[in-house]
């Protein structure tokens, strides 16, 4: 109970008595691993669930008490995950080691379990990790998890140090005596009582993206391998990660697995987007980008305002791990670059970058790779986002917004899609919120008199639908002069693309009474508008002709 109670202590002798029990489990589930012929545990599925329902249960407490990838804990917490990481593992060891079924249950209790590990645990991680790939030959993707474990035993034995630090962290957990030839460090580094994890260049703590971060990671070459432009174990890796979580992304859809809904659809975004920085060689392999755009349309769907604020926190937390030898600004210094960039915040400064980095991939040589790439750019052009970065994508890629267009989209697929852009999941419709720069940003995409390609549909649609809302706010809504400026933006608007936002505007108010969700009607009515198939009669748009469109918005929506 206390070992799958995740639950926290209440009183300081709760504590110590949970800290007592799993120490005590933990010893006793390694002397029972050696009697394999014995079967101690009979229902290994139930205690599966319950670990699997913990590691869930802690994942979703613990993130108010962490920073992002779970890198800095609450001090007094550090503790408490070190006595219930080393527990949790020997469970999971003595049930792999009774026989039981490599599911993908278990396979998540794993890999969540990795996740947890912390400075200081490199013993137990490296003995599961050691132990998993030979009971998992009956799942589809055993190859995948031997891959991603080998490449993880290798960074724990990768330096000296590191090898230093292994050694130690068994010997301590072991309780086996100190042996300075083996090894030089005079304590275990930890959180406790170590240097900062960034200086000490250990590969624990891996935090609870880890998987999703192998997309955006790279590799050191070989002298053999210098001149090749991708090495092949790297490729390997990148696969195996792409079908992992193909398989445990399902799994959790069907309920299956769990380990995949404890984590923010914004950081498994964000890491699977940084695909688009690798080495171009990486986006001809045609089935790596396959699986990681059916795992692109899952987290753009479930893209919510807090996914947004993940996403972002993420970013800023992966650029800090690129730049970490870049020598830091002084207090004086810092305070005159945030001056000449405007006061933003680092984060702000830190999503700018690698969306201008993503931006500049793409005019050069993404376009020519698909679609991935391109809904990996439209990414930024969700609504939880802030209109910022919104307008930031646009300005950047003035005069190729064709691009963003996906041919393989017909117009049922483009519907579907327009809809995850004017809406926020489980939230509201951004199409009201009439924020002014991200609406001047689209009309001055059209500006009147000028010519545009006629394959800009996506953006088209989108402008069409976001000036249309903001038309029947203007006029259903109490602010005074509202109307005023929508109309003066249309009025600068290319005609027939104002012509279509005030018809579109018209058809949606008049047809509320018919029922329907209105962002459906909204993509729906705009593209009939664009196709041609749809049509209404608008008054001429003189003084006159706007006040009667006012009239007829306002009418329909009283």
């Amino acid at each position: 109970g206390f070992m799958l109670d995740a639950r926290p202590p209440q009183s300081l002798l709760e504590a110590e008595l949970e800290a007592a029990m799993c120490f005590f489990g933990d010893s006793y589930l390694a002397l029972l691993r050696d009697y394999k012929s014995r079967v101690w545990v009979e229902d290994h599925l139930s205690v599966i669930g319950l670990l699997s329902e913990t590691l869930r249960a802690e994942a979703q407490t613990s993130r108010h008490n962490e920073e992002v990838s779970g890198i800095v804990v609450r001090h007094l917490d550090l503790p408490r995950r070190a006595w219930r990481n080393r527990c949790h593992a020997s469970i999971l060891m003595g049930l792999l080691s009774q026989g039981t079924d490599a599911s993908l249950v278990v396979l998540g209790s794993v890999l969540a379990l990795i996740g947890r590990f912390q400075l200081g645990d490199e013993a137990a991680a490296y003995d599961l990790l050691e132990y998993v790939p030979k009971v998992v030959g009956k799942l589809e993707i055993s190859q995948s998890i031997s891959e991603l474990a080998g490449m993880l035993l290798r960074s724990l034995t990768l330096s000296k140090e590191n090898l230093s630090q292994l050694k130690h962290s068994r010997r301590i957990n072991e309780y086996e005596g100190y042996t300075k030839e083996e090894f030089e460090l005079l304590s275990l580094r930890t959180f406790m009582a170590g240097p900062s994890i960034k200086s000490t260049g250990m590969p624990l703590p891996l935090g609870r993206y880890w998987l999703w971060k192998v997309l955006a990671g790279s590799t050191e070459r070989t002298q053999e391998e210098s001149d090749a432009r991708i090495p092949y174990s790297f490729l390997r890796v990148l696969d195996a990660a792409c079908r992992t979580i193909v398989e445990l992304e399902a799994a959790a859809l069907s309920g299956q697995c769990c380990y995949g809904t404890e984590v923010n659809a914004g950081g498994k975004l964000y890491y699977t987007v940084n695909l688009c920085l690798q080495e171009e060689e990486l986006l001809q392999h045609d089935e790596i980008l396959e699986m990681a755009d059916s795992l692109l349309s899952q987290y753009i769907a479930q893209f919510s305002q807090s996914s947004a604020a993940t996403f972002l926190l993420e970013c800023s937390s992966h650029a800090v791990g690129i730049k970490d030898d870049i020598e830091p600004l002084t207090a004086e210094e810092q305070k005159i670059k945030d001056w000449l960039t405007g006061g933003t915040t680092k984060t702000m400064k830190d999503v700018t970058n690698f969306m201008n980095d993503l931006c500049t991939a793409y005019t050069e040589y993404g376009a020519q790779y698909g679609d991935f790439f391109t809904r990996c750019v439209r990414v930024f052009l969700l609504p939880a986002f802030p209109p910022k970065f919104r307008c930031g994508v646009l300005k950047r890629l003035e005069g190729l917004l064709h691009l963003l267009t996906v041919e393989v989209e017909d117009d049922d697929a483009l519907s579907q899609s327009l809809q995850t852009y004017l809406q926020i999941p489980g939230f509201r419709s951004v199409l009201s919120e009439g924020d002014a720069e991200w609406l001047d940003s689209l009309a001055g995409l059209f500006p009147k008199g000028c010519a545009f390609r006629p394959d800009m549909k996506f953006i088209q649609s989108l402008a069409i639908c976001f000036l249309a809302g903001d038309l029947v706010q203007s006029a259903t809504g109490s602010e005074d002069g509202h109307f005023h400026v929508a109309r003066q933006r249309l009025e600068q608007f290319d005609s027939k693309l104002a012509l279509d936002c005030i018809k579109l505007s018209l058809i949606v108010t008049t047809s509320r009474s018919k029922g329907g969700k209105t962002i459906s009607r909204y993509v729906k009515s705009c593209i009939g508008l664009l196709n041609k198939t749809m049509n209404v009669s608008v008054p001429d748009l003189n003084d006159t002709g706007w006040s009667a469109v006012l009239d007829t918005l306002r009418s329909s929506a009283a």
